[in-house]
């Protein structure tokens, strides 16, 4: 085992703080066993991420507070955690890579806001018809497509893509609107339409200013 420990995220309800796993818990990590579990959706956007209840299984939750845990376990094909945590929920919650790197509460919120994403387009892909939602949502659960949710900024300043559905300008074939509270900031998104904007609000509120 490395000489420092390994660190993950603990969550408890919504309350996110860095951990230092055990000797034994590191070591189960590592070989992919014990009770981990593995993230779909980080996995699918190349973190190799795992998550370990603390306390078991409970026999009473509020899927509000647990959002994080329980988003983390959704699957790709259609958003639903496993039936044993829509059933009990998941208590505390251990979060951590089983290449052993460390994983970071800043890490881990990047992450919950793709989470969030995804379930906020999971019903629109799910509805399309023929291969379109499947080619959309296989698009969006690339490592490729979490970079530039992590890094919206470059040399050239935001990227011209949709901050919900990163549909280009050029694909559009019209300049993409922008959040008119915030517009001429460095960070401001971009949006496709209306709906998309509508579905990035819960997030981007948080950090909307105006100019």
């Amino acid at each position: 085992m490395p000489g420092s420990p390994v660190m993950g995220v603990r969550l408890a309800g919504l309350q996110f703080s860095e951990m230092a796993l055990s000797n034994e818990q590191a070591a189960s990590l590592a070989a992919a066993a014990g009770d981990w579990m593995p993230c779909p959706i980080a996995n699918a956007v190349g973190i190799p991420l795992m998550l370990l209840q603390l306390a078991g299984p409970r026999t009473s939750h509020d899927f509000d507070d647990e959002g994080p845990a329980v988003l983390s376990l959704a699957r790709t094909t259609d958003g639903m955690a496993p039936a044993c945590v829509q059933l009990n929920g998941v208590g505390p919650a251990l979060l951590a890579r089983w290449d052993l790197q460390a994983w970071t509460v800043d890490e881990m919120r990047h992450l919950h806001d793709y989470h969030y994403k995804t379930m906020s387009l999971m019903s629109d892909w799910m509805e399309e018809e023929g291969a379109e939602g499947e080619a959309a949502k296989e698009a969006f659960l690339t490592p490729a497509a979490f970079a530039l949710h992590r890094s919206p900024t470059g040399p050239g300043g935001m990227p011209k893509q949709c901050a919900t559905c990163f549909m280009s300008d050029e694909e559009l074939g019209r300049p993409l609107l922008r959040c008119r509270r915030c517009t001429g900031k460095a960070s401001c998104p971009r949006y496709c339409d209306a709906e998309c904007q509508r579905k990035d609000w819960p997030e981007h509120k948080l950090e909307c200013k105006a100019p």
